[in-house]
């Protein structure tokens, strides 16, 4: 029995069986038309695997596949319903399989099919790339002083009004086979698959690069001044179509009967209705030229894929769009109660992802920033409430890990650094893309290629012949470069800048390694030598005719992500959490806080009711089991408690009832008077009823010595007292540009002792230098502020100098004052301090015509205690 009739008998029997032997062992099925069988029906029967085989190679009738077209004459051979049942599932996913064999077979040559100006539905290329191209060459002809006009095209329902013949005819110019496109035109013959070919885009293309080189229509240039530059006609994503001309309606003209050609060949539509003619550059008749071309005029800035083009550089309009749209989105969470873990989750899955497509090409402006973090500041700490709520901790803390204390939340600012810095790993990977191109056409390329400052210590090059790595500066031979492990043998290279390249020596053996030195080895640098050549270089070559790659050492498969340099940034940014400061205390912490400390001290005074009474039974039975601790261990156990209460933000920031952080004061406007500094919600900032203290304050820092440093200007108070010692340096920092103008109008800046930084503290700090007395006064009163403060003491206060900060937290609630003086106390102590708490009576501030016109009285007590810090050493 021949081979055919072998596999005819078995599709007959319906053994299976022996039927996928007979295909393994590549048996011809293409006898199934011929012979009046249904080839659909035995594939079914088989594996997927199998059943692609059998269609591909029968040359079925694919339109047969849904399962609505199979006939009864089908389920002729089946003995049960079931089976029946379960081949008519199968047939029913099997057009899936088939249409997904021929998709993965199609992207392997649609790169090199497709023109390099359509960046849809091609491997490696990005929606971004034609955004970024269009950007530059928009960029080059107005530098140049060149005019151009940009064409919008909208084409109407690219897929409804295709023309298939047309689509196949140019794959058969392309080289398709008759076979292949026998099966996409079944595949179009069913309502239920459907495959656009971008086929159509291409012969456009095709037409306009015909054009072009005629000198019908001429194309825009990306270059630089005096540059060669790339030639940029068009771009495509999907049928979002820009066309770049010179200004001419000769041009135009030839333009039009080229799309004319087109629709005619495709069958597409072009909507000149909401079609664009913009003009580039100084164009006086673009009217004309619109009325000629048939469409209506636009202008820059325009939008292209729902980017800016054409806006300028760093624009806050361009993000007007994107602050709309979370806000819209805030304004149906409002309405709903949404716990505070409800509001991170929707903030971290959300509200922090709606700017990264924007921010994967432009740079957030600082403005735009902080508006959009207040956005979600506002939404964590407020949720839906109309009023301002008090945020409890600073946004930076927040954006932190979880590892170190954070909420997990993204930091804007971070996240865009590491989406820009993705382009410059792009930029060394993808050599031939049409983007890479360009911009190596416009700025040109060093060696070496381009590298982020941020990210430099993150990539490493290797693998290759070594053309575009440097011996000494990169690394390339371990974790570090070599300039850095061998400083000394660096110093001595008569080439620092070398690639590794030229200091390999082919020889017969394979090859050596050869830098040149300045002089001769001295005996003590033989070791040195010695591992340099034997230790990192031993086993290290490079390989001729292979291309260097570069390699991202922040993942295991060297490729870049943006997650890992973002990761990689914020470790930069650590934190301090004292978790085990705090929680080192004689008894666990879950048996000493069953409820919040706040609770637990109310609960001494006060009483519960409801759910809360279940807490007072605990404190009650815990303090039992405290008898036996020393009065010192039972203080310690309970404001190491309440230092933990305040870093996890169980109570209450009394003195920043308004909630705004740093950066809200330092954006907002102030008044000054006589009496009082102001912010635009008439909150006090600075009153003169505080003079008083503030002489206290400069009498106590200005008796440790003559360099002087106030972190905080404000009314000048503290500084007019200071200056009464003639200290020998008076250094101020003031980060509100109202007051350092203010300042310097006072005549401030034109003391001979007296230092102005602008800036805020955290930022000048490399700037500072030791100083015999400091005092510390900032607006915000953030307790986190403070204690960030006091971990620098240590190398800003000299020897026996004296340190003194304005003690307002919590001013309007006398116990938790008193416990904020104590936990700072101890926090000094354990830094090496010794803190003496002066008690100053404050009479002048509490009646009500002092806090005439104040939204908020940030000060209650008749009591205030000067705190005095200075070394336990110079203590004792």
């Amino acid at each position: 029995m021949e081979e055919g009739e072998m596999v005819c008998e078995a599709a007959r029997k319906g053994d299976t069986a022996k039927l996928r032997a007979l295909i393994d062992s590549g048996a011809d099925v293409s006898f199934f038309d011929r012979e009046g069988l249904s080839p659909l029906m035995h594939a079914a029967r088989l594996g997927h695997a199998d059943a692609v085989k059998i269609l591909l190679e029968a040359g079925a009738p694919w339109n047969a596949l849904s399962p609505s077209n199979l006939s009864a004459g089908d389920f002729a051979m089946d003995s049960g319903h079931q089976e029946a049942f379960e081949v008519l599932l199968n047939a029913a996913t099997l057009y899936k399989w088939l249409a997904k064999v021929l998709a993965n077979r199609l992207k392997r040559v649609v790169g090199k099919v497709v023109s390099k100006a359509q960046n849809a539905f091609v491997q490696g290329r990005q929606i971004l790339d034609a955004v970024l191209v269009a950007n530059e060459v928009l960029d080059s002809v107005l530098k140049n002083k060149e005019e151009a006009v940009l064409y919008k095209l909208d084409i109407e329902k690219a897929y409804d009004h295709l023309e298939w013949s047309f689509v196949f005819s140019v794959m058969s110019k392309m080289g398709f086979g008759e076979k292949w496109i026998r099966w996409m035109k079944w595949c179009i013959s069913t309502v239920s698959f459907s495959v656009l070919v971008n086929g159509s885009p291409s012969a456009f293309s095709s037409l306009l690069r015909s054009a072009i080189v005629g000198g019908f229509v001429s194309a825009c240039k990306a270059r630089s001044r005096g540059g060669e530059g790339v030639n940029v006609s068009h771009l495509l994503f999907a049928d979002d179509t820009l066309i770049f001309c010179g200004a001419s309606k000769v041009e135009l003209l030839h333009l039009s009967w080229i799309l004319m050609w087109f629709e005619t060949m495709s069958g597409l539509r072009i909507n000149l209705d909401k079609s664009e003619l913009i003009s580039v550059g100084c164009v006086d008749d673009v009217e004309d030229l619109a009325t000629a071309i048939g469409c209506k005029v636009g202008s820059l800035p325009t939008t292209y894929l729902g980017l800016p083009l054409g806006a300028q550089y760093r624009s806050l309009a361009v993000w007007d769009g994107v602050e709309e749209k979370m806000r819209k989105k805030l304004a149906r969470w409002k309405s709903q109660y949404i716990s505070k873990g409800g509001r991170i989750t929707l903030i971290r899955s959300t509200l922090a992802n709606m700017p990264i497509y924007f921010m994967s090409m432009l740079s957030m402006p600082r403005k735009v920033r902080l508006r959009l973090e207040r956005i979600q500041r506002d939404f964590l700490w407020g949720g839906g409430a109309l009023e301002r709520k008090i945020h409890l901790v600073r946004w930076e803390l927040v954006c932190l890990e979880k590892d170190n204390g954070g909420l997990g939340v993204k930091s804007l600012s971070i996240l865009n650094k590491a989406l820009l810095c993705k382009w410059s790993w792009r930029f060394a990977i993808e050599r031939e893309t049409f983007w890479n191109q360009v911009i190596r056409g416009k700025y040109g390329e060093e060696q070496g290629g381009w590298s982020s400052k941020e990210a430099r210590g993150g990539r490493e090059g290797g693998g290759g012949g070594a053309a575009w790595v440097k011996f000494w500066k990169d690394i390339w031979c371990g974790d570090k470069p070599l300039c850095v492990s061998f400083p000394s043998l660096f110093a001595l290279a008569v080439s620092k800048d070398a690639w590794v390249k030229d200091v390999w020596r082919c020889n017969e053996g394979g090859g050596s390694w050869s830098p040149l030195f300045s002089r001769l080895f001295n005996n003590w640098e033989l070791d040195e030598v010695c591992s340099f050549f034997v230790v990192a270089l031993n086993g290290k070559q490079i390989q001729q005719g292979v291309d260097d790659r570069v390699i991202w050492r922040e993942t295991n498969c060297g490729k870049f992500s943006v997650k890992s340099l973002y990761k990689s940034l914020v470790s930069g940014h650590p934190i301090s959490f004292p978790s085990s400061a705090i929680w080192k205390v004689s008894v666990q912490p879950r048996w000493v806080l069953p409820a919040t400390v706040k609770e637990m001290l109310s609960g001494w005074n006060g009483t519960f009711v409801g759910k809360k009474r279940k807490g007072v039974w605990k404190v009650q039975v815990i303090m039992k089991s405290l008898n036996s601790l020393g009065s010192s261990e039972l203080i310690l156990t309970l404001f190491s408690g309440i230092q933990a209460e305040l870093i996890l933000g169980t109570i209450t920031r009394k003195a920043n009832k308004n909630g705004d952080s740093d950066e809200d004061y330092l954006g907002d406007r102030i008044t000054f008077s006589e009496d009082k500094l102001m912010d635009s919600n008439s909150k006090a900032i600075m009153m003169a009823w505080e003079k008083p203290l503030m002489e206290a304050h400069a009498k106590a820092v200005c008796s440790g010595g003559g360099h002087i440093l106030n972190i905080g200007f404000g009314m000048g108070l503290v500084d007019t007292a200071i200056q009464q010692y003639k200290p020998a340096t008076h250094t101020i920092i003031e980060a509100h540009p109202e007051v350092y103008n203010r300042m310097l109008h006072t005549g401030w800046g034109e003391k001979d002792n007296v230092k102005i930084i602008f800036g805020r503290w955290q930022d000048v700090l490399p700037q500072l230098e030791s100083y015999d007395g400091i005092f510390f006064d900032t607006y915000g009163e953030y307790y986190e502020d403070l204690r960030e403060f006091h971990q620098h003491l240590p190398t800003l206060l000299k020897p026996g100098g004296i340190y003194s900060f304005f003690n307002g937290l919590c001013g309007g609630n006398a116990f938790f004052h008193v416990v904020y003086c104590h936990l700072v106390s101890l926090e000094l102590e354990n830094l090496g301090y010794s803190t003496q708490l002066i008690p100053l009576p404050v009479k002048d501030c509490l009646g009500e015509e002092v806090w005439e016109g104040v939204k908020h009285k940030y000060w209650k007590l008749d009591t205030y205690y000067l705190p005095v810090c200075q070394s336990l050493q110079d203590s004792e």
